[in-house]
């Protein structure tokens, strides 16, 4: 018995260390963006750097995960929703990596009345992403948490929505941009509202794993 909780525990512990690279990478991602847009580039590729390494570093690290999962998970019937878990998760690593990656090939013009609508974006993202951190954490410690850091994932979601909107309808109103700026600034706001999309979608399929555990 004692060896079963300690597989249990150590499984726990690399799931805690994997989730690890996403508070870092979101951080990133909101610190690296909110660079970008007041020109310091230099400072932005640097953030784009570490992202790039986070992912790539977390994509071993869930290898290693799933490893684990097939040879040593004692409960075979939960494999597939843990599994699902952490590759759901990974999906919102690999966005923030891309978004960032596009920002550092394309450098889109963001137009200087962008800039704080840009900033609670940003903190907005963040705040969801880290809220659906929480939940996953939650999902193996703590299932009666889960539902309220669910809630706030969907708030902050909303809240992507709707600031991402309102710049998006800034940006086609605003005759100083020609149609090629604006489609191009519009299309980087919608791909910093996707990776709230995603940290949604985490959590729209982690509702459903609650309750076949609970049910």
């Amino acid at each position: 018995m004692l060896n079963v909780w300690k597989k249990t525990k150590d499984l726990e512990t690399k799931i805690d260390q994997y989730l690890d690279f996403f508070i870092e990478a979101s951080l990133c991602f909101r610190e690296g963006l909110s660079l970008y847009i007041k020109n310091n580039f230099v400072k932005f590729e640097e953030k784009t750097q570490r992202v790039d390494t986070l992912e790539s570093t977390g994509d071993a690290f869930r290898r290693e995960i799933e490893n684990v999962i097939y040879t040593e998970l004692l409960i075979p019937e939960s494999r597939g929703d843990v599994l699902a878990i952490i590759e759901n998760a990974d999906s919102v690593l690999n966005k923030i990596s891309e978004v960032m990656t596009e920002f550092s090939i394309q450098k889109p013009f963001i137009p200087d009345f962008m800039g704080e609508p840009f900033v609670v974006l940003l903190d907005a993202t963040d705040r969801c992403v880290q809220e659906m951190i929480f939940s996953t954490r939650m999902y193996f410690k703590n299932l009666q948490e889960v539902r309220d850091h669910i809630i706030a994932v969907m708030h902050y979601e909303h809240e992507c929505d709707d600031v991402g909107n309102e710049m998006k309808r800034a940006i086609f109103s605003d005759n100083s941009l020609d149609l090629c700026h604006k489609l191009q600034t519009a299309n980087f706001v919608k791909m910093v509202q996707e990776v709230s999309d995603k940290a949604e979608d985490v959590c729209d399929r982690l509702s459903i794993y609650v309750i076949k555990r609970m049910a």
